[in-house]
């Protein structure tokens, strides 16, 4: 009898403890103190700034405190009324019950089933895509605050795996590598998927967030908890289906780490070769090295890393400095069709930064300045001049950035190679084929299933109002990058 109670009364804690949410307040004080140190790291708030929202979370913190101590005050009062009840019916008496749940043995085995459950109601629940591309569910936002609350814990984290794991990755070569980047919605992702499906390509994918920088540590702890591959539509809204196996640009954490100083408050200054340093070229190399012996298979050893980031479109002259073996591939769209394609994207993030915080803070992470309330455009040479009076809601600032990266490429046109996009949608297998060449890799047998990731894109954009100088310029531009 005395077994029966102490389980109906740990049953009664547990419901009411989940019945009165205190394990969501609890997330919710995490992420307020993870929120904090995000606060004080943050280089773009003023002393002033920092401090009234350091005091605005403190308050809300002791709150959340108060609001779990009391809740979890009444589960424990809750608690006692099984035994409460057993011994008014004369079955027990109250002090062998409390003895009984004060042994070592059952206060741990009750915490470790406790944890059991809820990881257990965590998994289970269906998770909700609606704000979105990956689904996160509770515990996975609270380990990505954690993961991203600096980048000190990340770099530590990949220095743990050098001191522990470097045996299982320090004879892959990494030497040509290969990177994707363009402004957004040229086609980067498309090639990236198509370029994924051949098993001499390894590259980063969801399964690696949110301890990016150390890879093949997080892929042994997670193990045990690895969620099943099922995809939905990514945040862009553009069809493109995404799940935690595909490829995704997660390369920007590390550029973050490295050059700070290059994010500043309304935009990306670019990079050059003198912002060259042997401490970063070797950690690249490292992590190159990581994904590669991640992803490789038995049958194919020569797995070339890929790495797709639309930020390295600022770096060319330092990538080649680092990297003189690497292959830059560059897709270009119609610069009319591309600008109103981005400045789409853009209305459709600040709506989605707007209704979702964490996606906003998600992306905030991993580096994506690109669209929405997060934007910082890179500072091409007189894209200043250029944006001086447009709003980015409107095309023509889009058309404007376009002429600036694009003009900024042309006189790099010989470290990379030029993709029309539009070629690629109307003859994926040439010019797979030609990629292919262009990298010296096999596509092994691949060859329909990496074209078979390239399609049209699935919107038609209103191109009216657009100013005809800008226009005409980026016809021009544009016609001497595809001949």
């Amino acid at each position: 009898m005395i077994l029966l109670t102490a389980i109906a009364s740990i049953c009664t804690f547990l419901f009411t403890v989940w019945y009165l949410g205190v394990t969501r307040i609890c997330r919710t004080a995490l992420e307020l103190v993870q929120n904090s140190f995000t606060i004080i790291n943050n280089p773009d708030l003023d002393n002033d700034t920092r401090e009234k929202r350091i005091q605005q979370n403190s308050i809300k913190l002791f709150k959340t405190f108060f609001s779990i101590l009391v809740r979890s005050g009444l589960a424990a009062f809750l608690s006692f009324l099984p035994i409460w009840l057993a011994a008014s019916a004369g079955w027990l008496e109250i002090e062998d019950v409390v003895k009984f749940l004060s042994r070592w043995d059952i206060m741990l085995s009750g915490s470790f089933f406790a944890v059991i459950i809820y990881m257990l109601s965590r998994r289970l629940k269906p998770f909700s895509n609606k704000d979105f591309q990956i689904n996160y569910s509770g515990l996975d936002r609270m380990v990505h605050r954690i993961a991203f609350c600096n980048f000190s814990l990340q770099l530590t984290a990949a220095d743990i795996e050098k001191a522990a794991l470097r045996k299982q990755y320090q004879t892959e070569i990494a030497d040509r590598p290969i990177f994707i980047t363009s402004l957004p919605r040229a086609g980067t992702t498309l090639l990236l998927e198509a370029l994924n499906r051949l098993p001499s390509i390894a590259t980063h994918t969801y399964r690696d967030m949110p301890f990016v920088m150390s890879p093949i540590l997080w892929s042994k702890i997670s193990r045990p908890f690895k969620k099943n591959e099922k995809k939905t539509e990514r945040a862009h809204g553009d069809g493109m289906a995404i799940g935690y196996d595909s490829p995704e640009a997660f390369e920007e954490i590390l550029w973050r780490a490295f050059w700070p100083e290059k994010y500043g408050a309304t935009g990306i200054d670019l990079w050059e070769e003198d912002d060259f340093t042997e401490e970063a070229q070797l950690f690249f190399l490292d992590h190159m090295k990581k994904i590669i012996a991640l992803r490789k298979t038995e049958s194919n050893n020569g797995c070339r890393y890929l790495s797709k980031n639309n930020g390295n479109i600022a770096r060319l002259d330092l990538i080649h400095q680092m990297f003189p073996k690497a292959k830059i591939l560059v897709p270009i769209r119609h610069p009319l069709e591309q600008a109103a394609s981005l400045v789409a994207q853009h209305r459709h993030f600040m709506d989605l930064h707007e209704r979702y915080p964490f996606v906003r803070q998600y992306m905030a992470d991993i580096g994506h300045y690109e669209f929405g309330k997060l934007h910082k455009p890179i500072l091409f040479p007189e894209f200043e001049e250029f944006a001086a009076n447009q709003n980015p809601l409107t095309i023509d600032y889009w058309l404007s950035y376009w002429i600036a990266a694009f003009e900024y490429i042309f006189e790099r046109r010989d470290l990379v190679t030029i993709l029309p996009y539009e070629a690629t949608c109307l003859d994926g297998e040439k010019t797979f084929s030609r990629i292919c060449a262009e990298l010296e890799i096999k596509e092994d047998g691949m060859m329909e299933a990496a074209v078979s990731a390239i399609h049209h894109p699935s919107k038609k954009y209103i191109t009216d109002n657009v100013d005809n100088k800008l226009n005409d310029r980026a016809e021009k531009l544009y016609k001497s990058l595809v001949m």
